[in-house]
């Protein structure tokens, strides 16, 4: 028997590709080579939008910092979801963060992906498609900043020059000193989503189209706007703001917890911490601008191809929309009322599943019997079932870090999906499922009962408020498919 060549990296460009589903090329590509060629050639020859990011010279002089949430990878995602789309509205050159180690990617408690080395460093191109990023967004790294601006604002001397060591052995130097620079010179920029709303392009221009959100949307949250005083600023800051309450009240400290710092100031509540639904940051004048920045985000905005390229090869096996999703987090989550049975989770689901479709499972459940209740009923697929030596998949080598990744990719092409409450593992899953056009893109959870009469079920999630981050917002893909 001829033995399978194992494969390492599988470039999605190339013309092996095995993104051969038109669904999947979407979902991988968002607006897919082609028009993303098109869009280039007008702009080089003046016939199209310039994108925002750049000055009227090419390139624009001035810039925004942020920092890596403390959380796992969606969380991480998230906060980067929403520095990219402030980039672009505020044609500011995008700075990404040192690499460092990531939490559950290089340290942690892991009870999947695990690796005995914990000193590892992730970088955000790690995961993301930054040639895509780029054609709307311009980014250079913080070794890039501090070589073109360190030496304007006082950066030591070792993080401005030629090699980037200097940089990458002090990167918590480095992170300490911008947020010591931005706290000096007024540069924080308080917008996180949580508690706040951004109106485009001012609170007044939104009044005077008299197309102001609902309470809903506002969520008891606060209009905020880009001051002529911040758009002069050639740099500003979105540091990560952590918060935890004393008995006597909020006090004013800085506390190293780990690799988190906590600012104590009831009055920065909601303001430093960037963690929300991309889709309810902003509010806009006019809805076709609304409509351009969620475009930008699925068409630009996305997973590195070669994640796609390795879940096409589960979803092959498996059919695309030929089998049940499921995530059910077990470990790795702060909101324990979120962990069930799994015999009550099947109870919950049974009524939305086929009797004889198979049922893909991502969890991070170490117990090998604790789907029994499962088995008993349905072919079960975990990722170990699929991948790893004497398994239908062992010739793809799937690199540990991006395991995760794949296996949302791998949840978002079932003909259904019920996630986990409270993850946000789970809710890019739905939203990559709306980019795809699954066959049911609804918001379900194996925590809640289903009835199986879908007119009822899906009125669970269909108004959500503008402060709610942990379920996706349809119209983020809606409103803008096929365009």
């Amino acid at each position: 028997k001829k033995k399978k060549k194992k494969i390492t990296y599988h470039n999605g460009r190339s013309a092996q590709s095995r993104l051969h589903i038109k669904a999947l090329a979407i979902l991988a590509g968002g607006c897919i080579e082609a028009q993303e060629q098109q869009q280039q050639q007008q702009r080089n020859s003046g016939t199209g939008p310039e994108p925002l990011g750049t000055g009227s010279d090419g390139r624009s002089e001035k810039y925004m910092t942020f920092w890596t949430d403390c959380g796992g990878f969606n969380n991480i995602r998230m906060v980067f979801e929403y520095m990219v789309m402030v980039a672009r509205l505020t044609n500011r050159v995008l700075v990404t963060p040192p690499e460092e180690g990531w939490y559950l990617i290089d340290w942690g408690g892991m009870s999947r992906m695990k690796t005995n080395d914990h000193s590892g460093r992730s970088e955000y191109s790690n995961f993301f498609d930054f040639d895509d990023l780029n054609l709307e967004v311009k980014t250079i790294t913080a070794f890039e900043f501090a070589q073109q601006y360190g030496r304007q604002v006082g950066m030591p001397e070792s993080w401005t020059q030629d090699s980037n060591n200097g940089l990458r052995e002090h990167a918590k130097e480095y992170k300490r000193w911008c947020n010591r620079y931005a706290d000096e010179h007024a540069t924080n920029m308080p917008w996180g989503p949580l508690g706040n709303v951004l109106f485009w392009p001012s609170i007044s221009a939104v009044e005077q189209a008299k197309r102001l959100p609902t309470d809903r949307f506002m969520a008891g949250r606060k209009r905020v706007q880009y001051s002529k005083e911040q758009q002069d600023m050639t740099w500003v800051h979105f540091p990560i703001v952590f918060f935890f309450k004393k008995k006597k009240g909020w006090k004013l400290q800085l506390l190293k917890f780990g690799f988190f710092f906590f600012f104590l100031k009831k009055k920065k509540k909601g303001n430093y911490r960037y963690l929300g639904q991309v889709s309810t940051f902003v509010w806009f004048s006019q809805r076709k601008d609304d409509l351009a920045l969620r475009r930008v985000l699925r068409d630009h905005v996305h997973l590195r191809k070669e994640v796609f390229e390795y879940a096409s090869y589960a979803i092959e096996f498996l059919g695309l929309f030929q089998y049940a999703a499921v995530h059910i987090r077990r470990n790795e989550l702060q909101y324990r009322e979120s962990f069930l049975e799994a015999s009550i989770s099947l109870q919950h689901i049974r009524p939305l599943i086929k009797k004889t479709e198979a049922i893909y499972i991502s969890t991070d459940e170490t117990n090998p019997h604790f789907f029994a209740a499962f088995e008993k009923e349905f072919k079960i697929w975990k990722y170990q079932d699929l991948f790893g030596e004497g398994k239908p998949l062992a010739h793809v080598q799937v690199p540990r870090r991006l395991e995760g990744v794949v296996e949302m990719v791998i949840c978002a092409a079932g003909r259904i999906f019920f996630g986990t409450d409270t993850s946000t593992f789970t809710s890019y899953i739905t939203r990559l499922r709306g980019y795809v056009n699954a066959p049911d893109k609804h918001t379900y959870h194996h925590n809640e009962q289903w009835t199986g009469n879908l007119l009822e079920d899906i009125k669970r999630y269909a108004d959500l408020g503008g402060d709610r981050y942990m379920d996706e917002f349809p119209e983020m893909w809606e409103d803008i498919y096929g365009t």
